[in-house]
């Protein structure tokens, strides 16, 4: 019989794959950079350059930092930092009172880091003997327009440690929350 783990391992690597070559190539062709968008004059067919979006370069990041209550992997309190290398998606590291993990991010709004997204993360609840649980699962990431930020999601559970209570239900599937700020670096 095939283990869990080794099932969403395989679930994981699918959803990168669709996620860093499937988005990208149905936006080919499309440029995303408020700079060089164009629009068509009403008088003329040849395309205008003006800015559709106004961009302030001093409020404009592709890196945020997060910090609070769950973030850092499911730490008790801690960061995030993220990271946009396309214009859609986003790849996040965090660490925490002891807790760490990782993510991969799809952003709903092309080039701006403070959009909702949905992500695809690792959590690693404790380390050595107060190791708790390692999952893996899908959120959905609430940035508010300035600072407020939420995460809900389930995860499935890959491991569980010493730190675990012998007396709580062991399910396959949690249930993944986070509360905090973030700042765009």
């Amino acid at each position: 019989m095939i283990k869990t783990a080794t099932v969403y391992t395989y679930i994981t690597f699918i959803w990168v794959v669709i996620v860093i070559l499937v988005v990208p190539i149905t936006s080919l062709g499309q440029n995303y950079y408020p700079d060089s968008l164009t629009s068509v004059s009403e008088e003329a067919d040849t395309p205008k350059t003006q800015p559709l979006i106004p961009v302030d370069p001093l409020h404009y990041s592709d890196e945020a930092i997060s910090v609070g209550f769950l973030h850092g992997g499911g730490a008790l309190i801690g960061g995030d930092f993220e990271m946009l290398i396309t214009d859609a998606i986003g790849v996040q590291v965090g660490a925490g009172l002891i807790g760490f993990g990782a993510g991969v991010n799809y952003h709903f709004k092309k080039n701006n880091i403070r959009s909702d997204f949905v992500s695809w993360q690792l959590w690693n609840q404790g380390i050595g003997p107060l190791f708790f649980q390692r999952s893996m699962g899908p959120l959905y990431v609430y940035r508010g327009k300035k600072w407020f930020t939420a995460a809900v999601g389930v995860g499935v559970v890959l491991d569980r440690g010493p730190a675990f209570p012998n007396d709580f239900e062991r399910t396959p599937v949690i249930f993944k929350y986070s509360l905090g700020a973030y700042f765009l670096k």
